[in-house]
């Protein structure tokens, strides 16, 4: 199967944003109900708060996922993140591959990438190890429990 990566247009932010959150994994929708931001704005926020953004697309058009990344501590680190639709599940070779090249570009210009991920998210968890994360101890937020990462350059 072949996956399509390609920046989001600033113009079409809500229109995605609602087209992620209808189809949305259970899994990212658990970590938002979790923290307490469980609706399309949140998507929408992320994408605005982004310095670097793609979606990815299967070759029929649908979305798969949107990842970006965010500025966070200045110049030293960014937020990595990235939100699945439920066909993203039947992508999983082509992404992880296309993922270590995403992590390339994400990391050209920080030192590192950090975010977390919900302790229950072992698809997210194990994409990440991919990637190459490091895990650090679990933390509470919200009314879940995360597992914080952290990929140096």
């Amino acid at each position: 199967m072949v996956v399509d990566i390609r920046p989001v247009r600033r113009e079409d932010y809500e229109s995605i944003a609602k087209e992620l959150y209808e189809n949305i994994r259970f899994a990212d929708r658990l970590e938002m109900v979790q923290l307490h931001r469980n609706s399309w704005q949140y998507v929408y926020d992320s994408m605005l708060s982004s310095d670097i953004l793609y979606q990815a697309r299967d070759k029929a058009g649908k979305l798969l996922c949107l990842t970006g990344t965010a500025p966070i501590d200045g110049d030293l680190y960014s937020c990595v993140w990235c939100l699945g639709t439920k066909e993203l599940s039947r992508h999983k070779r082509e992404f992880v591959a296309y993922g270590k090249i995403l992590m390339k570009e994400f990391l050209t210009c920080k030192r590192a990438l950090k975010n977390y991920i919900g302790i229950e998210n072992k698809e997210a968890l194990t994409w990440i190890k991919h990637m190459g994360a490091e895990f650090m101890e679990p933390i509470k937020l919200g009314d879940g429990v995360f597992i914080p990462f952290l990929i140096k350059g």
